[in-house]
């Protein structure tokens, strides 16, 4: 089966019109919203620290709409750590899964450790 031209595609794809917009109640925070946003901060994220900071009343929705107009940077600003071979360790430890054993039924709870080594 052969694809369509790609008039056939354009005219079968409409482009989405663009939502009706409203007076936002988060205009005044927009360009903070903006540089979280920049910062990769997820949008529940941006929401809570709007009420929080400023007793932001619109809805999480609003907040996700006004993202998602905005360009996202996929760039992360990163600093390389460097470190000769053994001087460091980052360990990580927390409770495991519970095991239970198959002859007595005796439920064990477990414990797990992760070390890496630069």
């Amino acid at each position: 089966m052969e694809l369509p031209d790609e008039a056939t595609l354009a005219a079968a794809v409409r482009p989405s019109r663009p939502r009706p917009q409203t007076l936002s109640s988060l205009l005044p925070h927009a360009d903070e919203a903006a540089a979280w946003h920049a910062d990769q901060i997820q949008g529940a994220t941006v929401y809570r620290a709007l009420c929080r900071a400023h007793g932001h009343l619109g809805t999480y929705s609003e907040v996700r709409r006004h993202l998602q107009t905005l360009p996202l940077s996929r760039h992360r600003a990163t600093t390389p750590l460097e470190y000769e071979a053994g001087e460091l360790a980052q360990v990580d430890f927390g409770r495991g899964p519970e095991i239970i054993k198959v002859h007595t039924g005796e439920v064990i709870g477990t414990w797990i450790r992760c070390m890496v080594l630069a």
